[in-house]
């Protein structure tokens, strides 16, 4: 028992002496490859603009080129990394919502970017992955406030919450297709004004949904939305809706896809005559532009098409016949809405 104990505090002094920070001593120097492998060595020779020679242990030393490296930390301070009379700090944006801040050492326009976050640190980043590039103007502070922002860990611009509950509003118009019983014909001397042009019926969408959204690519609500598919004749309906919702890109500008599927309600309208209103299925796919990427929320537009079906009973005001319409809608809707 006795010999167990004291192989454990062996155990656990000898993983304190390891762990422990070197503080003000020489440590290997480290790199990181493009594909995320990483060493631990000796840095020989740097040139930003080429690359780096690496030495391991007793082996010869090896060059890598600039663009197969993603992070250089030396193990002892550089002081030519961050001049301390340099008037701005860079800025590099990057297209997935990443923001970076130091001083760039090179900027090869056909390859990559290094950038020194601090006097130990060094990033390359590929030009094809940079957004913008800026410049802030440094405010005095003093020593001890600077170093404590250089060595704040980066932050990123895209805060999109992708897990967790939302709300989403939506509204936008409708355009009605024509019945396929009853074409309409064009005049070939005037193209652009059909022959029976007021069947080109505009109405309008309202929707509310709420769901949970368990990672960026899946998302489950339901909802309910109003529907006023011809204002006019007051063919309008509440719908009841289940909702699956997927966001393809982690961008401050992503795609998105909604699909919406549900019942809806037909409303009788006494001013209209429409003695008796019934509903039918709803389907309807969308794809989008989501707006942003604040974690509060977030503006949306996207263009979907509506199928729904329903049947109205109504008496025509000139006649006084009653006319009984089975209709499946086929709608182009656009909407605009916000995310939150």
């Amino acid at each position: 028992m006795f010999k167990q104990y004291l192989r454990c505090l062996l155990c656990a002094l000898s993983s304190l002496c390891i762990f422990q920070p070197l503080v003000g001593q020489e440590g290997p120097d480290k790199i990181t490859l493009a594909n995320n492998s990483f060493y631990r060595g000796t840095i020989t020779a740097y040139e930003p603009s080429e690359g780096i020679w690496f030495k391991i242990g007793e082996e010869e030393p090896v060059f890598y080129a600039a663009n197969t490296l993603k992070r250089i930390v030396f193990a002892q301070k550089q002081p030519g990394f961050l001049p301390e009379d340099r008037a701005v700090n860079d800025v590099i944006r990057m297209k997935d919502g990443a923001v970076f801040q130091g001083h760039i050492l090179d900027f090869t326009k056909a390859e990559q970017l290094s950038l020194a976050l601090d006097n130990q640190t060094v990033i390359v980043l590929p030009n094809e992955r940079i957004y913008r590039i800026t410049y802030e103007k440094r405010a005095s502070r003093s020593p001890k406030s600077t170093a404590a922002k250089r060595d704040a860990p980066t932050h990123k611009a895209y805060a999109f919450r992708e897990r967790g509950r939302y709300s989403a509003i939506s509204a936008g118009p409708m355009l009605a297709e024509a019945p396929p019983s009853s074409p309409i014909f064009i005049d070939p001397f005037n193209p652009f004004f059909p022959s029976n042009p007021e069947r080109l019926v505009f109405g309008y969408n309202l929707q509310y949904t709420t769901g949970h959204q368990y990672s960026r690519w899946v998302g489950v609500g339901g909802g309910l939305s109003f529907d006023a598919y011809n204002p006019e004749r007051g063919e309008n309906m509440l719908s009841v809706l289940a909702e699956y919702r997927t966001y393809f890109t982690s961008t401050r500008v992503g795609l998105y896809g909604v699909l919406n599927t549900g019942y809806g309600f037909a409303f009788r309208n006494k001013e209209q005559d429409i003695s008796k209103a019934r509903g039918g299925f709803l389907l309807h796919p969308a794809l989008g532009l989501r707006l942003g990427a604040s974690s509060l929320y977030n503006f949306t537009f996207d263009l979907g098409y509506r199928f729904q079906q329903a049947e109205f009973t109504q008496r025509l005001p000139s006649t006084g016949d009653v006319e009984i319409r089975e209709l499946s809608y086929k709608r182009l809707l656009l909407r605009v809405g916000i995310v939150f």
